[in-house]
């Protein structure tokens, strides 16, 4: 087995703030970070099982001609399941190489209204960009029509291997050019370089733009202090593009893959508002409410009421009513009628039209 527990990474970043006093009401900041990431980690060539079939089969196309009997099995035997370990055969070279660029960036301005009354403002903006290649690893249909001639593990000729496949792709007449010895040597350097023709690539995109601003002051006093109020709103944006690429099980990825491109957004316009009530100096309740509107999934306005209460020096009671809506991943929702998304299988997908 070849294989790293912990892959091989570098990073780098930069980080930058800065701050301004304009006048003595204004102030402005600005935040920048960029960080980048790269992993490299060695994998194992994976394992698949085929029936071989020898002397005897049914469609004398798809013998083998590495086949063995095993020790033990009844003469006259014409197929075997084959268990297969890529590793022992081509050793080491699989592994999956991945880096994430991040940059992120916030304009932030805050206004003294009066004394006791404050505005905020700012945008912030992040871009992520993440990339995902897998080289080396067991193409298995490669290895289904190096073993069987057919891209069906079980041999068949008519039962595609995944449901949704268009056909069965097929490698016969198999002869000692076109075919995998699984017990020792004699494999063709083409069936070998066929074997590890996998690559796959998954790129994803995201980016979220978030423009929000807020009031806050004290509205009037109590016998615990002044009361403060808080109100606001926001408007977010997201944006997440998925590209993906790999191969669709009809043999080799460079002659065979798939491409499948999902582009998800979202938008969130929310508001608020936050009171603090403090009756005396041991009693205080807070109560706010949040109202956000989604552009994919619909709106929710959520309350809350928190009360605290203390007895002593030493001791306080809390007590609090609240709720929540959290809304589903973007990447939750599929792209097409099936809900393929950039998580699912890609098998089965070559038959389909793809979005985009």
């Amino acid at each position: 087995l070849h294989a790293d527990l912990l892959a091989s990474e570098q990073r780098h970043g930069l980080f930058a703030s800065i701050q301004q006093d304009v006048g003595e009401r204004l102030k402005l900041t600005g935040d920048f970070i960029y960080s980048e990431r790269e992993n490299d980690q060695a994998v194992p060539r994976g394992n698949a099982s085929a029936t071989m079939f020898g002397p005897g089969a049914a469609n004398p196309a798809q013998v083998n001609p590495f086949f063995i009997l095993p020790a033990g099995v009844a003469a006259g035997t014409s197929s075997i399941s084959v268990n297969f370990s890529a590793d022992q055969l081509l050793g080491s070279g699989a592994h999956i190489k991945s880096n994430v660029d991040t940059t992120y960036g916030r304009f932030d301005a805050e206004y003294e209204l009066t004394d006791s009354w404050r505005f905020n403002a700012g945008y912030v903006v992040g871009l992520d960009s993440s990339r995902q290649q897998n080289f080396g690893q067991l193409c298995g249909s490669c290895f289904n029509l190096a073993i069987n001639g057919t891209t069906n593990g079980g041999g068949s000729t008519t039962a595609p291997s995944v449901p949704g496949q268009p056909t069965v792709v097929q490698n016969t007449p198999l002869t000692t050019a076109n075919s995998l010895n699984p017990f020792g040597g004699g494999t063709s350097a083409a069936v070998l370089t066929a074997l590890t023709d996998s690559g796959q690539i998954q790129v994803g995109d995201q980016t979220i733009r978030n423009t929000y601003f807020s009031f806050d002051g004290k509205v009037f006093s109590m016998r615990g202090g002044e009361a403060q109020l808080a109100i606001g709103g926001e408007l977010i944006d997201y944006k997440l593009d998925q590209d993906i690429v790999r191969p669709n099980n009809t043999g080799p990825a460079s002659t065979g893959s798939a491409q499948l491109f999902i582009p998800y957004a979202r938008d969130v316009k929310s508001a608020y508002a936050e009171l603090y009530l403090p009756f005396t100096d041991s009693f205080a309740a807070n109560i706010s409410t949040r109202y956000d509107d989604y552009s994919d999934v619909g709106s929710t306005t959520n309350p809350k009421l928190a009360l605290n209460w203390e007895i002593g020096d030493a001791v306080m009671l809390r007590a609090n009513y609240a709720e929540a809506f959290v809304a589903p991943a973007l990447t939750s929702r599929g792209s097409n009628s099936v809900g393929l998304t950039g998580e699912s299988g890609f098998s089965g997908i070559a038959g389909q039209a793809l979005p985009g």
